[in-house]
């Protein structure tokens, strides 16, 4: 059975290696003024986006976030 070649020798690194940070630090950003919704208003979330069928026809869909629920209205 043979052996295994041996691995050659490596000597250390002898450079310095400068230490960076991975990323710059991302700036602070203020945070949009949102009102909140007043009583008896719809507190769900929606997604609005037009997508167009394979017929060609475009259509806009409105789903709610929370639900699932969804709309689909033809664009005129």
């Amino acid at each position: 059975m043979a052996r295994p070649k041996k691995a050659p020798e490596v000597e250390p690194a002898t450079e310095e290696v400068a230490e960076v940070p991975a990323t710059e630090p991302t700036p602070e950003v203020e945070a949009p003024e949102v009102e909140p919704a007043t009583e008896g208003e719809d507190q769900s979330r929606y997604e609005t986006f037009e997508a167009t069928r394979p017929d060609g026809t475009v259509v806009e869909i409105c789903r709610n976030l929370d639900t699932g629920e969804q709309t689909v209205t033809e664009k005129q």
